[in-house]
């Protein structure tokens, strides 16, 4: 009797985490549907048309989404992969759209946390951990895209480090790395981003490969060579969705998004407000707090975001010194890619203001891949050091 029990604790402390996650995962869920019918209920314009759209899908109207309506307007807007998983969801469930979406969020929060608990075992539940930040919490409490795109972007990441990490990945990887930049792209249209990060990791697996004879092997080539194949196939098929709508309706995303006549000034304050907006949301602190605790920023959140960077600027470093990117390279790489590429776009096209709803997905990456470093007990020593002692002997 004492062996079993011991051996039941025993197997229940191996899978801790396992039991953490699904904690986390209940509670998360919990908070989405209290949010959703027992507090304000909010429904933007953009969520407002998702949900037309997914009614339209069910009663058989496909892309018109005023098809109920009587009237014709191809839904180009937005992709359709959101609204496509709200009525699947009402399909499967028979309810309405609202809840639907709910349902979906709590899924995709499951999906999530499955894979990281696939990919990190032990030490997944430091990673979920970063599900929690203010601002991706807000952004799941809403009918917004930015749900199924960060599940999209974060599954995308991981296959891409897998391939990066591995000379001899299968085939599989390289379909899930293609199915995910495709579902990304069809619940943000940004998710085109991931064609561009690939490429771009496919120039530095290159720059490895002529700087560092030991990587000029012929699966090294071939991983090259694939990565090349996989990105360009999934680029094709984003641009023939954009064709597509471009002959339905005139515009390749619905509407003309050449950049208005804006105040430059206005839109880069704007800019760096919503980024300090993004630093508190980090740590969970609402962004109305900002203009009332310059104390908290210079005590707290600018001595660690000095860390961040440090720790991010280290780790660069690293990966070109050793010719190899892993997994805490890949969620820096595609997270300030994004937060770099959607700067550029912002200030030459029309789209709403700079906000964390746009920020989230790629702090949730970066953030990750600090999660990554930190679990290597020197870096994280150093880090310390520097705080204390404003970086003059950690270099």
């Amino acid at each position: 009797m004492h062996n079993t029990v011991k051996k039941f604790l025993s197997q229940i402390n191996q899978n801790s985490y396992i039991i953490f996650l699904v904690l986390f995962w209940l509670l998360y869920g919990t908070y989405i549907i209290h949010s959703a019918y027992f507090k304000n209920i909010y429904i933007s314009p953009d969520s407002s048309n998702y949900l037309r759209e997914a009614e339209a899908i069910t009663q058989g109207y496909g892309f018109n989404y005023n098809g109920m309506a009587g009237g014709h307007n191809h839904f180009a807007l937005w992709p359709v992969g959101y609204p496509v998983l709200i009525a699947l969801s009402q399909l499967i469930f028979r309810c309405n759209g609202y809840l639907a979406s709910k349902i979906i969020t709590i899924l995709l929060i499951a999906f999530e946390l499955f894979i990281l608990a696939r990919r990190y075992k032990s030490k997944s539940w430091l990673y979920a951990l970063v599900l929690s930040n203010y601002g991706i919490i807000s952004i799941n409490r809403y009918t917004w895209s930015e749900v199924p795109f960060s599940a999209a972007l974060l599954v995308y990441t991981l296959a891409l480090s897998e391939i990066t990490s591995n000379e001899n990945c299968s085939i599989k990887h390289y379909i899930i790395l293609a199915v995910s930049m495709i579902c990304a792209f069809l619940s943000r249209y940004f998710g085109a981003l991931t064609v561009m990060t690939s490429l771009l990791t496919v120039l530095i697996l290159f720059y490895f490969s002529i700087s560092d004879k030991s990587q000029r092997t012929s699966s090294h080539k071939k991983r090259i060579l694939k990565l090349s194949i996989t990105s360009l196939i999934s680029g094709f098929i984003m641009f023939s969705y954009l064709l597509f709508n471009k002959v339905m309706c005139g515009y390749s995303t619905g509407m003309n998004r050449a950049a208005f006549t804006e105040d430059i000034r206005q839109l880069t304050v704007t800019l760096i407000k919503s980024i300090l907006y993004e630093a508190q949301n980090i740590f969970s602190i609402l962004a109305y707090h900002l203009h009332l605790s310059l104390n908290y920023w210079l005590v707290i959140i600018i001595p660690v975001l000095i860390i961040f960077i440090y720790v991010i600027a280290k780790k660069v470093i690293s990966c070109f010194r050793n010719k190899h990117l892993d997994d805490s390279a890949i969620f820096f790489l595609v997270g300030i890619c994004y937060y770099a590429a959607f700067i550029i776009i912002r200030f030459r096209s029309t789209m709403d203001p700079f906000s964390y709803r746009f920020w989230a997905p790629a702090s949730m990456l970066i953030l990750m891949g600090l999660v990554s470093c930190f679990c290597d007990t020197k870096l994280l020593q150093k880090s310390v050091k520097l705080l204390w002692t404003g970086g003059g002997q950690c270099s």
